[in-house]
């Protein structure tokens, strides 16, 4: 196995993505993969860029956990977490068949999405209620999904 050397300028680039998106997800709640992902699927190709998209966000959403464990909604993670898998095993599966140019269509395309979303919702009055436990378990699924084939979840999340 061979591995390349990358420039310190594309290493700066993807060091300054990461701290960006980190500190948006823990301003508002998403970024690491709205920021992260594309930047890295540019720079290393979309299924590393995805995989190091990922790795990246879970170090991010472990700081932050712990950091904010006492506030989170266990009810709404115990539903969210084991279906999660039923998302990413699909999203697996595409990565590994589909064509890199592809992928990255994918990845801008819900980049754009979760961006476009943000947007319009953020403009409605008054934000519908959700209290569903499907409702948790299908953004749970998509969410993960998304966050398999695309390194970006928030789509799923904003719109639960």
């Amino acid at each position: 196995m061979t591995f390349a050397v990358l420039p310190a300028s594309t290493v700066a680039v993807i060091l300054v993505a990461v701290a960006v998106g980190s500190v948006l997800q823990r301003l508002c709640g998403m970024g690491v993969g709205l920021v992260v992902a594309p930047t890295l699927s540019i720079i290393l190709g979309p299924v590393l860029g995805v995989a190091l998209t990922n790795a990246t966000t879970v170090v991010s959403a472990a700081v932050i956990g712990a950091a904010l464990w006492r506030d989170v909604d266990r009810r709404r993670l115990a539903v969210i977490l084991p279906v999660a898998v039923l998302g990413a095993l699909p999203g697996a599966v595409l990565v590994r068949e589909v064509p890199a140019a592809v992928l990255n269509v994918v990845v801008g395309a819900s980049v754009c999405l979760g961006l476009a979303l943000t947007v319009v919702i953020a403009r409605l009055d008054r934000l519908p209620t959700v209290t569903s436990r499907w409702h948790a378990a299908g953004a749970g699924v998509v969410g993960s999904f998304l966050n398999t084939a695309a390194g970006v979840a928030a789509p799923a999340m904003v719109i639960y």
